[in-house]
């Protein structure tokens, strides 16, 4: 097997994977997804919030956030396949489950509201050796980019707003690396970082390269083996950089460059052929990113329009250029919208989809499997076996929310309190599991037999 096995698959329609790969090297990973929801007259959401917050089978879960939007967590996953299958999957369970009569997994609503699609990073990097990561995700952008239909068409939805290079916030001031110091393990020597920059991706493909590619960069910066690029500190010029990348390629250039490349596509390819350098043909994951990614990296310096089946900004922009003749504004933003609808009856991109006209980074089998089934490596894996568990036992009681350090039983009134009801404060049993790439297996089983033998 080589790199071109993966592209030829690509070619014939298959998706890069059909089963789930062991990578050589995890890296913990995950994401969170902020969902647009049907509104009222009145511009209220319209969300089951009493069915809210659950903790999922697959390890997740799922909430109410800042009361605005419906949000899913993604199990800690070992890898990026992985991860964009567990991705996926929120996308299915959020739609299947009603919590709102209408889904959109985008980041705008052209009324100046944005919702995030966040990225965790579980590394060793110190707050000094993450700052170098900066060039890397602005450029990053081209890449990953969801599209948007404003006054004119933009690669990108996130970057306007995001206001500064480094920032604690998330709901405002947003910066490029968030600063928030919430490692969620207490494992020595490891931290999370956690990315708010990136666009909500329907693209699979979008989705693979934005993690994949990340995750390798944080992991050339582990070993000290970034490619040398000075780039400038100043929040004005690092932004106007990054809101630059979200017009089309013509106008591709990042100013702030101070030493390297200041061509996008240059600068991404010194990253992609670094980790070739350093562990490109380690595994199949590994082999299928960098791959994916030169192929990608290829196209756009040549002919960015051969990407429309992989990247999301280039399928929703052929979708208006061919549906969108003669509309007006709100016409292709209509075609837009409809391109995130997560009700596949609705969804242009499902559209696409279902007629081979995007690629696919893993199989529908995949994908239905992270729905019901935590990643079998981390942590999620005791989390969700005991979610199934507790639900097969029918006796009200449920994993606490919020779960990802401590494993706790109680009463599905902890989590959900009815009106008028004070939560039950009863704890039946609780562990820590602050080690993620662990999957605490013997803690489940034991856990499970008293459980079964009624001693819990």
């Amino acid at each position: 097997m080589d790199q071109n096995y993966f592209l030829n698959r690509l070619k014939t329609g298959l998706p890069l994977f059909d089963h789930f790969p062991k990578p050589v090297r995890p890296m913990i990973m995950g994401t969170e997804s902020e969902y647009g929801v049907a509104t009222a007259d009145d511009g209220e959401p319209i969300v089951h919030t009493h069915r809210l917050p659950v903790v999922l089978e697959n390890g997740g879960r799922i909430y109410f956030d800042m009361n605005r939007h419906l949000e899913y967590a993604s199990p800690e996953v070992p890898d990026a396949v992985h991860a964009t299958a567990y991705y996926e999957a929120g996308k299915i369970i959020c739609a299947r489950s009603g919590y709102s009569p209408k889904l959109y997994c985008h980041n705008n609503d052209w009324q100046g509201q944005t919702f995030g699609s966040h990225e965790n990073y579980f590394n060793t990097l110190t707050w000094e050796e993450k700052q170098a990561l900066v060039p890397f995700l602005v450029a990053r952008t081209i890449l990953c980019g969801a599209g948007w239909q404003n006054d004119v068409y933009s690669i990108a939805q996130r970057p306007p707003f995001v206001k500064h290079i480094f920032h604690l916030n998330t709901t405002d001031n947003r910066g490029i690396l968030n600063t928030r110091n919430e490692p969620l393990s207490s494992l020595p020597g490891w931290n999370r970082l956690h990315l708010i920059l990136g666009d909500a991706n329907m693209s699979q493909m979008s989705t693979f390269i934005r993690l994949g590619f990340t995750g390798m960069v944080i992991e050339l910066a582990e070993m000290a083996a970034l490619p040398c690029i000075r780039y400038s500190d100043k929040d004005e010029t690092v932004l106007a950089d990054l809101n630059r990348l979200t017009n089309l390629p013509d106008k591709w250039l990042m100013l702030g460059i101070e030493y390297g490349p200041k061509d996008p596509i240059e600068l991404l390819s010194l990253y992609l052929e670094r980790a070739n350098a350093e562990f490109g043909e380690r595994d199949e994951i590994t082999m299928a990113l960098i791959a994916v990614i030169r192929d990608t990296l290829e196209k756009l310096a040549s002919n960015f329009t051969l990407l429309e089946k992989r990247l999301d900004w280039m399928a929703k922009l052929r979708l208006i250029e061919e549906h969108g003749k003669g509309f007006e504004e709100w016409g292709k933003r209509a075609i837009d919208l409809a391109y995130h609808d997560l009700d596949r009856e609705c969804s242009l991109y499902t559209g696409l989809l279902l007629t081979s006209k995007m690629e696919k980074t893993v199989s529908d089998l995949m994908t239905d499997e992270a729905s019901v089934e935590p990643p079998k490596s981390t942590r999620a894996y005791a989390r969700g076996r005991l979610v199934k568990l507790l639900a097969e036992e029918g006796r009200g009681r449920e994993v606490k929310d919020q779960a990802w350090e401590e494993l706790m039983i109680v009463d599905e009134s902890f989590n959900r309190p009815r009106r008028g009801q004070m939560p039950s404060g009863k704890i039946y049993w609780r562990k820590n599991i602050v080690n993620p790439f662990e999957n605490y297996w013997d803690l489940f089983s034991k856990v499970e037999y008293r459980i079964r033998s009624g001693r819990i």
